[in-house]
């Protein structure tokens, strides 16, 4: 064994190894002040190496160099340096080789260069490497590479740790191929940058904290063998400039990004596959962030950002997928796609200014919750098969909604508080359910749901409004509130158990409700001015309730009312000035049999027509007021009417038309006609 203690300017020591002396090598270098330089070989190191430089600052460099591979069971340290350069123009290298050992595994290097113009790099190859460089700032570099040449060994027990304090002008690089792989850096204000790549099969894990100034971190725990492994990065950036990209290839994927504030963007891309989970973190600023294709597994997915130029991107392809996303406010916009599916949830919040969210969710236990807090508002869910559900709340203005939900036991619920609205919801087939509500503003609304066992709820108050629902098929049931200026509902339902019931109330309203199919339900109530309602009801055994009531100004209100087909019943209630009641009960060449008509009038200038085409149908009309007119035209055998009347100037037209048929008339006041032909 030779051993060196040497204190000069410049020293190179170099310990050499021969069979005879079975080299376990040592050095040692101390060196105080001025242009100091430092190499040390410990030329190929069979089975030794130790090095330790201290150069007490001034112009620093230190080279160590250090080899082996006495391989076999060799256990002395096979590569250990520590160089501590305290302050001014540093530089330190080292290079350590050791291959195969693994009993003794050392690798290690501690460079400790406490200021000044700082550069430090350790290339560490295979076995037990571990790698500290602490450069206490000014202006850092440092890099670090451990692990690989054969393979054979497949590139061990890799952990390195860097620290270069506040005000330098940082930049860090790890390398580190393969197993065991670990990786911390901090490095504290000024221009911080970061990279850490860690590939291979391994237990990857990494730390990088930046607390503030220009920073920027890259982390790479991409896998280039069977699967990546326990990847885990963490990010944190308090501050100023920030950028992150995390890219995690396998395995059991974790990532999280904190940027605290100012210029950040986030990016998590390729988890590619396994237990993924991914969190970003932006609090404030001129946030991005994208999570992007985390291809399978049990995905989780959490986008943070407070405020500002928001924007948010998600994207999970496949099985256990949740992601939530809250921005607060400013230039909005969120997109989440979540494919290939299984158990999928979003939720969204986002409050203020240009928001737009959009949701596609494609397949299995799928289920979707937005809130958004106005201005340019939009959202958009489409969620195709399976346990779909969407709950949506956007509190306005420039607003639009839209939800499609394509099969199995779907549900939605939308609430708007209006402005310049639109809501649509569409779901096609099964279970299907839709709640929405919207108050006030230019209001549309308009729900379509095809198949199974449809409900839809609409509630639209104020302003110049519109509804559509139209449910084609199967158990179908509408209710329709509204209440405004201009308003209009359509009522459209076609086959099967269908029932409708609206209420309106405003000036200028109408509504319509077609029914087609047996046993269907219509009722409408209607309070307001000018108004117009119309039913149409194909089928048997249908059922029309409609109710009236008008506030007296000229044209004010007029109900349509016709059934095709046998076994109808028409109930009519009208009240006010000027109103007009026309029911139509079969018609030539689709007679209708045993069809009941009721209706009832009271106010002036009143005008009933009612024609029934068919057997054995009902008419009851009753009429109070003044200067009224009721019509009836009945084709068939063995209909029966009955005619009522009390007031001034009334008249009364009966027309039957065939055999066994029976009016009954009757009028009380003055000045009234009846005619009656049979």
């Amino acid at each position: 064994m030779k051993r060196l203690l040497l204190t000069a300017a410049s020293v190179t020591a170099l310990t050499v190894a021969a069979p005879a002396l079975a080299n376990n090598s040592n050095s040692t270098v101390n060196q105080s002040s001025t242009g100091n330089d430092a190499t040390v070989d410990q030329t190929a190191s069979l089975s030794g190496s130790d090095s330790l430089i201290d150069q007490t600052g001034a112009n620093n460099t230190a080279i160590v160099t250090q080899a082996d591979d006495a391989a076999a069971g060799s256990i002395p340290p096979n590569n250990d340096s520590i160089i501590d350069q305290s302050g001014d123009d540093n530089l330190a290298t080292v290079n350590q080789t050791s291959e195969t050992p693994f009993l003794g595994t050392t690798n290690s290097s501690l460079i400790i260069q406490t200021g000044s113009t700082n550069e430090a790099s350790v290339t560490q190859l295979d076995d037990g490497q571990l790698s500290e460089i602490t450069q206490i700032s000014d202006n850092n570099v440092s890099n670090v590479s451990q692990g690989q040449s054969g393979l054979a060994d497949n590139s061990w027990e890799n952990e390195s740790r860097i620290t270069q304090s506040g005000a330098g002008g940082h930049t860090a690089t790890v390398d580190q191929n393969g197993r065991l792989n670990t990786s911390e850096i901090i490095q504290e204000g000024a221009d911080n940058r970061a990279f850490v790549q860690q590939q291979l099969e391994g237990g990857n894990d990494s730390i990088i904290l930046q607390t503030g100034d220009n920073n920027f971190a890259n982390v790479n725990e991409q896998g280039a063998g069977a699967g990546t492994f326990l990847n885990t990065s963490d990010i944190f950036q308090e501050g100023d400039n920030n950028i992150a990209f995390v890219d995690q290839d396998g395995a059991g994927n974790s990532s999280d990004i904190d940027q605290l504030g100012s210029e950040n963007i986030a990016r998590i891309t390729d988890q590619n596959g396994d237990n993924n989970l991914s969190t970003i973190l932006q609090t404030g600023d001129s946030n991005i962030a994208r999570i992007d294709d985390q291809d399978g597994d049990g995905n989780t997915s959490t986008i943070n950002q407070s405020g500002t130029e928001d924007f948010a991107e998600v994207n999970q392809t496949g099985d256990n997928d949740t992601s939530t996303i809250n921005q607060s406010g400013f230039s909005g916009e969120v997109f989440v796609n979540q494919s290939g599916s299984t158990f999928n949830t979003s939720t969204v919040n986002q409050t203020g200014t240009d928001n737009i969210t959009t949701v596609s969710q494609d397949g299995d236990n799928n289920s979707s919750l937005v809130d958004q807090d106005g201005n340019d508002s939009s959202v958009t869910i489409a969620q195709t098969g399976s346990t779909n559900a969407s709950t949506v709340t956007q509190t306005a203005a420039f607003s639009i909604v839209a939800v499609t939900q394509d099969g199995t036991e779907n549900m939605s619920d939308v609430d708007q508080l209006a402005a310049a609205s639109t809501i649509t919801v569409d779901q096609d087939g099964n279970r299907n359910d839709s709640d929405v509500t919207q108050v006030t503003g230019l209001a549309i609304i308009d729900v379509d749901q095809t198949g199974d066992d449809n409900v839809s709820n609409v509630g639209q108050f104020g302003a110049i409004e519109g509804v559509i629902v139209d449910q084609d098929g199967d158990r179908n049931t509408s209710n329709v509130l509204q209440a405004g200026l201009g308003a209009l509902v359509v009522v459209d339902q076609d086959g099967n158990d269908n029932t409708s019931n609206v209420i309106e109330v405003g000036a200028l309203t109408a509504i319509g409700v077609t029914q087609d199919g047996d046993r269907n339900l219509s009722q409408v109530g209607q309070i307001g001015a000018t108004a117009l309602v119309t039913v149409e009801q194909i089928g048997d055994d249908n059922v029309s309730n409609v109710g009236q009531a008008n506030l007296g100004f000229t044209d004010a209100g007029i109900i349509n009312v016709s059934q095709v087909g046998d076994m109808n019943g028409s109930t009519v209630l009208q009240g006010g000035g000027t109103v007009t009641a026309n029911v139509t009960q079969g018609v030539s060449g689709d007679e209708g049999n045993g069809n009941s008509s009721f209706i009832l009038q009271g106010g002036d200038n009143l005008l009933i027509n009612s024609s029934q085409t068919g057997d054995n149908n009902t008419s009851n009309i009753t009429q109070t007021g003044f200067d009224n007119l009721a019509t009836l035209d009945a084709t068939g055998d063995g209909n029966i009417s009955t005619m009522t009347q009390s007031g001034f100037n009334n008249e009364i037209n009966v027309t039957q038309s065939t055999d066994f048929n029976t009016s009954t008339v009757t009028q009380s006041g003055s000045f009234n006609v009846a005619n009656v032909t049979q």
